[in-house]
Parts: C-alpha cells; sequence; structure tokens
C-alpha cells in the first residue's frame, strides 16, 4: 500500500521537475504576452494604429451590449520592450535548468567537483533570485494576474528552498566522504 503524499519524503529530483514546470508555465505565460493576452492572437495583432474614430465605434458597439472594452486594441507598449522582457525572462529560465542539469550530471569525488557542483547550485540559485524580480517588475509594469503571479512566485520561492536543500545534503555526503 502506497503511503500518502504528505507523508512521503522529496522526490530526489524535484528541484529539476520543479524547474522543468516553472518553465513550462512562464513559457505559455510568454506566449500570451504576460497575460495581457487571453491567447497568442489578439485584436491588437490585427489593427495596429488604429484611428480614433474606429476606437470610437468599437467603444460604442461594446457599450452597446454593456461590455468594458478594456482598450485591447491600443498598443499600450511597443513591441521591441515587450520583446526585450520575454528574452530576458526565457533566457533566465533557459539557464536555471542548465545550471541545474550540469550540477547533477556530476557525480563529485574530488574537491574541484564538489566546488564545480556547489557553483552550479548557487548559479541557479542566483538565476532563480532574477527570475523573481523580473516577474514582480512585470507584475508592477503590467496589469497581469495577480494569481498566476503570486503562485509563480511561491513555486520561484521553492525551488530556491529545493535547491538550498539539495545543496544541504550534498555537504553532508561531502563530509560523510571526507573530502572536505
Amino acid at each position: 500500500m502506497s503511503e500518502p503524499s504528505g507523508l512521503r519524503d522529496l522526490s530526489k529530483m524535484e528541484f529539476y521537475k520543479n524547474a522543468k514546470r516553472i518553465r513550462k508555465d512562464i513559457d505559455l505565460w510568454l506566449i500570451r504576452e504576460f497575460g495581457i493576452k487571453k491567447n497568442p492572437r489578439s485584436i491588437r495583432q490585427i489593427a495596429r494604429d488604429i484611428s480614433e474614430e474606429d476606437q470610437k465605434l468599437i467603444d460604442g458597439i461594446y457599450e452597446k451590449y454593456g461590455v468594458n472594452p478594456n482598450r485591447a486594441y491600443n498598443s499600450e507598449y511597443p513591441d521591441w520592450y515587450l520583446d526585450d522582457e520575454k528574452k530576458l525572462i526565457k533566457k533566465y529560465c533557459n539557464m536555471l535548468t542548465f545550471y541545474i542539469v550540469q550540477a547533477n550530471k556530476l557525480h563529485p569525488n574530488y574537491d574541484f567537483e564538489w566546488e564545480q557542483r556547489r557553483k552550479n547550485q548557487n548559479d541557479a540559485i542566483g538565476i532563480v533570485q532574477n527570475l523573481y524580480v523580473e516577474i514582480d517588475h512585470i507584475k508592477e509594469m503590467f496589469d497581469v494576474s495577480l494569481k498566476f503571479t503570486t503562485d509563480l512566485m511561491d513555486a520561484l520561492d521553492r525551488e530556491e528552498d529545493l535547491i538550498k536543500g539539495w545543496r544541504q545534503s550534498d555537504n553532508k555526503r561531502r563530509k560523510e566522504k571526507g573530502s572536505a
């Protein structure tokens, strides 16, 4: 009979699984332009630089049916800004999984290997902190879902804790092997 999930020990690779989940969630978020768009295709992509007369016409149609248009057809942020932010966040996601994989593929026996593994773990923690700062910045800049960003920031906090726990278990193993 299996043990209830709340009583099980943490998987040895939980830090990796969590990082992959974060990366997937962020990728989907970036595809939707930080959650500004409900799907990858929006009216903003269809009608750029819409005239004021047409804006009034569209507003009138929305008003007639009691819907707030939220000015979705206005280009509030230039494409270059959105692209730069998306590239930076995507780069951090890629780096996070890179450092985790690099650290995990080392099976240290010598001091320099332990040090390299720890450096990769520290770099992964730094990337998590950079992602946290960028997500917080996006949250302040754009009108994005607080639920999503809160959940994402919680996942980032968890990832940092998981990597730190992994690093601590390495410290114990290193002392046991006597290579410290």
